[in-house]
């Protein structure tokens, strides 16, 4: 039976200056540089709700940028006529924004060019 380990007499590694290959400098030395990150990515949540006369509201921010994970939360109260207001605009903006989008479609049904033609 041999003997483990098995040791090697005096070898010598021959270097070959020809075939010796340029190394290359490291593109920065922290693992996530500040000029250009290689990913980044924004999240954000929000809720509002009511029960009562109170307006209950809950927000979630998450950020990855620069190899900087940040994360913020936020919960807190409202009087109900704010929660009523800000869902009267939020109707509004909806509304508004189809009707543009129905005024824009208009312009494909038969019956368009007459309703120019009589305003005229």
């Amino acid at each position: 039976m041999t003997k483990y380990p098995v040791k090697l007499q005096g070898q010598v590694v021959n270097q070959d200056d020809q075939n010796v290959g340029e190394f290359m400098e490291p593109f920065s030395s922290t693992p996530f540089p500040q000029s250009s990150s290689f990913m980044s990515f924004h999240y954000s949540y929000s809720e509002i709700s009511s029960q009562g006369d109170k307006a209950f509201m809950k927000s979630k921010k998450a950020s990855f940028e620069n190899g900087k994970l940040t994360s913020e939360s936020f919960e807190g109260t409202m009087d109900r006529n704010a929660y009523d207001q800000m869902v009267t605009q939020g109707q509004n903006l909806m509304q508004s924004q189809a009707n543009l989008f129905m005024n824009s479609l208009s312009l494909f049904l038969p019956f368009h060019n007459k309703r120019q033609q009589n305003k005229d």
